[in-house]
């Protein structure tokens, strides 16, 4: 059971990553499964909460909720800190795509806090992360900026780049935030296009874009488009962290 239930796990963590809706619920499901007929309590709940995960990222906030309000209690009576922190992280998620800003932030230090007592290195990296992309939707850039510049060296050097990705992302909204929209555009257009970034970092990168070029000519969005697609993941993430204070 052990091999088989990691290995669906994973495919359902990659599905949601990478592929679509459907294929997404119907591999995490199975894994649900699986999880029901052989394994614990512990993970039961952990692939609950993951189906929550599935339907925020795909746009179904309601529902994702609903397994996030069902998990926590069990979270909570486990005293399972990582669990806790990611249901904290899925709520923070929410509250950014509102646009309620200040509520996200509050989420994401509860995050932070609780990856912290796990010592999760991963969780710990994308709580801060997230709390650097609210700060800079809040207009704290100068504040974004400098745990972003913190943060980099040390997911980058794990090679994930995925995770290095996501954690870009609060760079476009502190150009955004100072009016550079045509550096706003060519940064989100790499994040959005890089063949590593998950569909949800795609999904913000995305908004991120829309936002940028509005008042831009499109001859203007296109050169930055076009300059984006010179850039590779190593050159941006160096430039970001050698930059002047």
């Amino acid at each position: 059971f052990r091999l088989v239930e990691d290995l669906k796990n994973w495919e359902a963590l990659f599905a949601v990553r990478y592929s679509s809706y459907e294929h997404a619920l119907q591999v995490r499901q199975e894994s649900i499964d699986l999880a029901v007929k052989y394994g614990s309590h512990s993970e039961i709940v952990w692939r609950q909460y993951e189906m929550g995960d599935v339907h925020r990222i795909f746009g179904h906030p309601e529902k994702a909720l609903a397994l996030y309000d069902l998990t926590l209690p069990s979270f909570e009576k486990m005293n399972m800190p990582l669990g806790l922190g990611f249901n904290q992280r899925g709520r923070g998620d929410i509250a950014l795509r509102e646009r309620d800003f200040s509520k996200a932030l509050a989420y994401y230090q509860k995050y932070l806090d609780y990856a912290e007592e796990d010592n999760n290195l991963w969780g710990i990296i994308q709580a801060r992360s997230r709390v650097a992309m609210a700060l800079a939707y809040l207009g704290k850039v100068e504040q974004a900026r400098s745990d972003l510049k913190s943060i980099l060296p040390e997911v980058h050097v794990w090679r994930q780049g995925d995770l290095t990705l996501e954690t870009l992302l609060t760079e476009p909204i502190c150009l955004l935030q100072q009016g550079e929209h045509e550096k706003a555009v060519e940064m989100a257009a790499f994040i959005h296009h890089h063949r590593l970034s998950w569909n949800e970092t795609k999904q913000h990168a995305g908004e991120i874009f829309g936002r940028a070029s509005e008042g831009l000519s499109k001859p203007q969005i296109d050169r930055a488009v076009e300059r984006s697609k010179k850039f590779t993941l190593d050159e941006v993430v160096e430039q970001l962290i050698v930059r002047p204070e």
